[in-house]
C-alpha cells in the first residue's frame, strides 16, 4: 500500500477520534504533499531518513519554522497511526524530532482600538452580526472555528454562557457579560435564516450557517474600515486571555479551561503578556468588555 492509498484509512481513524473536518483536511493536505515529495512511496519502504530529508527540503524552500513544526508533527502522527494499524512494522516514528518553532511576540488590542472597532459597525443585519461576533471573541475567547459552530440551543441567555465545541469535538462552557448578551440578543432578533429549522446561530447573507471563509473576510473588511491592519480573529482571542489575567478574573488553570487548552503550559504565554502590561485592573467577577463599554 502506498502513502496516498493509506490516506482514506487514516482519515477514518481521525473521524473516529472526533476530529473536525477542518483538522482532517489539514492532515490530508500535509500527508499528500509528503507523498508527492516521495513519489508516493510504499508504506513498507518508508524510513526515518525520508522524514528527515523532507524536513530539509522544507527548510530549503524557505518554509517558516512554525509551518515546518506543523508539517513534521502531522507526518509523525500519521506514521504513528499507520504503525498502530499494522501497516508499518517498525516503531521508528518515536525517533522523529518535531522542531521547535521560533517564539513570536503575542500582541493584544488596546482599549482605544477596541472602541474604534465597535464604533465601525452599522445597524445592518451584517453589522449587528459582526459586532456580536467580535464581542464574543473579546468576552469569551473562542476560536474562529468554534464561533462558526455555535447553534441557537448552545446559548443560555439567562445564565449568560455558551457551549462551545473545540478541537476533537470536545465541549466546554464559557461565560459572557451583559454587553455581549445584549449584542447576541439584538442579532438573534434580526437574523433571517433561509430554512426556518436552521440550527446555526450566526448566518451568512444568504441565511445559511457561516462557512469557514466568512469570518476571515469579515476581518479583512474591518482592517480597512478601522485602520487596524493587524486585526484578525486570534488577536481578539489573545486580548481576551490577557485581560482575563490582568483583571484578576481567575487563575491560569481557569483560563486554560476557558480557552480549551489541553495543557495549562500552552496558556502560560499569557502570564508574561499580562505581567508586562502597564495598567493592571483589579475588578473581580465582571467581564472585561463591561469595564470599557
Amino acid at each position: 500500500m502506498t502513502i496516498k492509498e493509506s490516506i482514506p484509512i487514516f482519515e477514518i481513524e481521525q473521524e473516529l477520534k472526533g476530529n473536525t473536518p477542518k483538522t482532517i483536511r489539514n492532515y490530508r493536505e500535509i500527508v499528500t504533499r509528503f507523498a508527492d515529495h516521495l513519489k508516493d512511496k510504499d508504506l513498507e519502504e518508508l524510513t526515518f531518513q525520508d522524514v528527515n530529508n523532507y524536513h530539509l527540503h522544507l527548510r530549503k524552500k524557505g518554509i517558516s519554522n512554525k509551518s515546518i513544526q506543523t508539517y513534521i508533527r502531522h507526518i509523525k502522527f500519521y506514521i504513528k497511526t499507520m504503525y498502530e494499524q499494522k501497516h508499518i512494522k517498525e516503531k521508528w516514528y518515536d525517533d522523529i524530532k518535531v522542531p521547535k518553532a521560533n517564539k513570536v511576540a503575542i500582541e493584544i488590542m488596546s482599549d482605544d482600538e477596541i472602541n474604534t472597532l465597535f464604533s465601525s459597525f452599522d445597524n445592518s443585519t451584517v453589522g449587528i452580526r459582526n459586532k456580536a461576533i467580535c464581542m464574543l471573541f473579546l468576552d469569551s475567547g473562542p476560536r474562529k472555528s468554534e464561533i462558526e459552530q455555535i447553534r441557537l440551543k448552545d446559548i443560555n441567555f439567562d445564565e449568560k454562557y455558551i457551549v462551545l465545541r473545540g478541537k476533537g469535538n470536545k465541549q466546554r462552557i464559557v461565560p459572557f457579560g451583559l454587553n455581549t448578551k445584549k449584542a447576541l440578543l439584538q442579532y438573534m432578533y434580526k437574523r433571517t435564516p433561509k430554512n426556518p429549522k436552521e440550527e446555526m446561530f450566526f448566518l451568512d447573507k444568504q441565511g445559511h450557517g457561516l462557512s469557514s471563509n466568512v469570518i476571515k473576510m469579515m476581518f479583512q473588511d474591518l482592517k480597512m474600515e478601522t485602520g487596524i491592519i493587524r486585526l484578525h480573529a486570534h488577536l481578539l482571542r489573545h486580548t481576551f486571555a490577557t485581560n482575563f489575567l490582568i483583571n484578576d478574573l481567575g487563575d491560569i488553570y481557569q483560563l486554560s479551561r476557558l480557552l480549551g487548552h489541553t495543557s495549562s503550559k500552552t496558556t502560560e504565554i499569557y502570564l508574561n503578556i499580562a505581567a508586562n502590561t502597564q495598567f493592571i485592573r483589579r475588578k473581580k467577577g465582571i467581564s472585561y468588555l463591561d469595564t470599557i463599554l
